[in-house]
């Protein structure tokens, strides 16, 4: 396409296929474009035509192979005007489900409509040979296949149809008999990439049925660059021969940047080698930390070494942790799992139903959430509930794994984790192929010599609607926030946790939060460490609702009332603030005001120690008693036996005997409690020695010292 021909102009173009000027301009012929900038200056000034000469700093494209200028040339080229198929382009793309939604209609949909022509030809040696060949009349044909090749050349046996065999080939021309030649261009790369889902099976001369009875693809990925790339010229040619898209499903990410924000480069070495993040933290890490981040969004991801770590530290250390801890205890008691799975009715722990109730949740998520393709929804809910299965299941459940007995309520502990570890390494498998696949040899096939030879080659997890009990998530969800309220009020007045306190106040004004508080109190009394969990209906026993106009907002919307709104909305009352909280609107002067034209506040009441999130609100007592700082001192007694337990490399399960010598306050402290710490420490005998110093360990109690000295029972 020459567009000085097309429009009656003549172009000038004295620069030549090297970068130097030909001989249209002799004066400075066979000079390279850039080294004559300074010898068209010097004759300027020389002829008393410079009018300026001064250096502009600006961003210049350059190679990155070779680092030279680049130089933009017009130059002739071959044409696909995709004017007439736009419509159908466009409607085309209505039937593609893109992941994320917004680039749809957004960043790809707006190229759509504003398309140009296509230049499908470039001037290169390697690529696809444009197959036209042109006449010196004018004449040009556009050659469709091998055979058809053959039979204009002449030429047989053509297996090769690279450009230094091609061109070689001549035809007559058809109009004056002339020697046709084929054009010099070889074909955009786009144009085959784009023709790739039926030019990989050689359509159609070849496996017709197959391509057309698989076509559109179901799903492709790659980044957001290839809006104008990839995904715009397969949905061009797509549209053009089959009038189809030629994908039903993409998901866009977005580009991986280093973590200055600045495009990766090899020259900079502005990030961290892939093998070294690899040979340090493992390609699951680096996987889920990819899945897991703003790129699977067709967001730019700032690559952190420390986000692949944080992977480690979050999932695959609890993930190892909680089956570790299985096995641990499994080898201990000897327990092999049971040939089936447990069902919902044979489930009696509040703890096995929720967490069994959540794992089949979860399940039915990512089932859901895949099939759309929206990886972004997924790893966040998988992520979530490893933390809560370490954090809140094992941790609760652990007594139940350590009492002696292998009563029913043991043995269906055991099942429900075995079961959850199960399904979980299932879900997990193709965000965490490697590690997933350990546990499973390890957990599965080590067990039963029937079962698939990997992880990988398991049927993907179903949901058992049966399991799910989303009232009791609801509940376990309200106490989980009441502790994690609790502990921060804790951490505001810095009372550690092994420190008991009296009470804790729950504002609980819903029929759920009542019943979760009532019925799973155990939980809040020793997550908490607290003696009494009271529940009081009025939030305003415990904290000041407060509501202040948003003027950024309610200026735009109410104009000359916005003075009038505004102190209306700071006067609100509890009342009408909590049903703006609900979501509700409320009138005021004559306006109907929401939740955007306000900030709300949450604060305590003068001597009250109160926090709170969404509608619930915790309140702790937080003085502290002679006989709560007696149990205090056994609680830190009995860490410290368990930390001198495992430097001495003692087994679990190993009972013992302890000697102790403290100053009065702490000795009689450790003397009240002494049948709560051998319990918790599997100690069989605890007496108090004054003898024991030179052969002791000193620790610290409280500020106080302590000498502890302990002994294995030998059986």
């Amino acid at each position: 396409y020459d567009a000085g021909k097309a429009y009656g102009i003549p172009l000038l173009n004295p620069i030549n296929d090297l970068g130097r000027f030909n001989e249209e301009v002799p004066a400075y012929q066979g000079l390279y474009l850039k080294d004559a900038d300074k010898v068209i200056i010097k004759d300027l000034k020389e002829a008393g035509k410079l009018l300026k000469h001064s250096t502009v700093q600006h961003s210049y494209p350059f190679c990155y192979r070779c680092n030279t200028p680049l130089l933009q040339k017009a130059c002739d080229s071959w044409v696909m005007d995709v004017e007439p198929i736009k419509k159908a382009i466009i409607d085309n793309n209505e039937e593609i489900n893109w992941i994320p939604e917004n680039v749809k209609h957004g960043r790809f949909g707006k190229m759509l409509e504003g398309m140009p022509e296509w230049h499908i030809s470039r001037n290169r040696y390697w690529g696809a040979p444009l197959p036209i060949w042109v006449c010196e009349c004018g004449h040009m044909e556009c050659i469709g296949s091998i055979k058809e090749l053959e039979e204009k050349t002449g030429e047989t046996g053509v297996t090769d149809i690279h450009k230094h065999f091609v061109d070689k080939m001549t035809m007559k021309c058809e109009k004056c008999g002339g020697t046709m030649k084929r054009t010099s261009e070889v074909l955009d790369c786009w144009f085959e990439s784009g023709s790739m889902p039926f030019a990989q099976n050689h359509y159609p001369f070849e496996n017709k049925k197959l391509v057309e009875e698989n076509f559109p693809a179901d799903f492709i990925a790659e980044g957001i660059d290839q809006t104008r790339g990839w995904f715009n010229k397969l949905l061009v040619l797509s549209t053009a021969i089959f009038d189809k898209p030629a994908f039903q499903n993409v998901i866009v990410n977005g580009i991986v940047l280093a973590e200055d924000g600045n495009k990766m480069s090899k020259s900079k070495q502005n990030y961290p080698p892939v093998t070294d993040v690899l040979d340090k933290y493992g390609a699951d890490a680096m996987r889920m930390y990819l899945i897991n981040s703003p790129a699977v969004r067709a967001e730019n991801l700032k690559f952190s070494e420390i986000g692949v770590k944080e992977v480690i530290k979050k999932v695959m250390l609890p993930l190892w942790s909680s089956y570790y801890f299985l096995t641990l205890y499994a080898n201990i008691d000897d327990w092999k799992p049971a040939d089936k799975f447990l069902k919902v009715n044979e489930l009696d722990n509040k703890l096995d139903k929720w967490i069994m109730s959540s794992l089949q949740t979860l399940t039915k998520e990512v089932n859901e959430q895949m099939s759309a393709y929206k990886l972004y929804n997924v790893l966040p809910a998988m992520v979530g509930f490893v933390d809560n299965l370490t954090n809140w299941y094992i941790r609760r459940s652990r007594r139940r794994f350590w009492k002696s007995e292998n009563d029913g309520d043991k043995g269906q502990a055991y099942e429900t984790l075995y079961q959850v570890l199960s399904t979980l390494i299932k879900l997990l498998a193709p965000v965490m192929p490697f590690i997933t696949e350990e546990i499973y040899q390890n957990l599965e096939l080590s067990i039963s010599k029937d079962a698939a030879e990997s992880v990988h080659l398991k049927e993907f997890p179903t949901v058992d609607e049966t399991f799910i009990n989303k009232e009791l998530e609801e509940e376990m969800l309200f106490v989980m926030t009441v502790v994690k309220l609790g502990r921060i009020l804790r951490n505001d007045k810095n009372i550690k946790n092994r420190q008991p306190l009296q009470s804790v106040t729950v504002v609980a004004n819903k029929a759920v939060a009542k019943k979760a508080v009532t019925e799973m109190s155990d939980l809040i009394l020793d997550e908490l460490n607290v003696k009494e969990v009271l529940i009081t209906e009025n939030e305003q026993d415990l904290i000041e609702l407060t509501a202040k106009a948003n003027f950024r907002v309610i200026g735009k919307k109410y104009g000359k009332k916005v003075k009038e709104v505004a102190a209306l909305i700071n006067n609100l009352s509890y009342e009408d603030i909590k049903k703006i909280e609900k979501g509700e609107t409320i009138i005021v002067a004559g306006e109907e005001i929401s939740a955007e034209d306000m900030f709300i506040t949450h604060s305590q009441k003068e001597g009250v120690f109160s926090v709170s999130e969404g509608d619930i609100t915790v309140s702790l007592d937080v003085r502290i008693t002679k006989e709560l700082r007696d149990e205090c001192h056994a609680r830190e007694m009995v860490n410290k036996i368990a930390n001198l337990r495992k430097d001495s490399g003692f087994e679990i399960a190993d009972r013992i005997n302890i000697e102790y010598f403290a100053e009065k306050e702490l000795a009689d402290a450790l003397k009240l409690m002494s049948d709560y710490i051998k319990r918790e420490t599997l100690t069989v005998n605890a007496s108090f020695n004054e003898t024991i110093k030179d052969s002791a360990v000193k620790i610290e109690i409280n500020g106080m010292d302590c000498y502890l000295k302990i002994s294995k029972i030998e059986e």
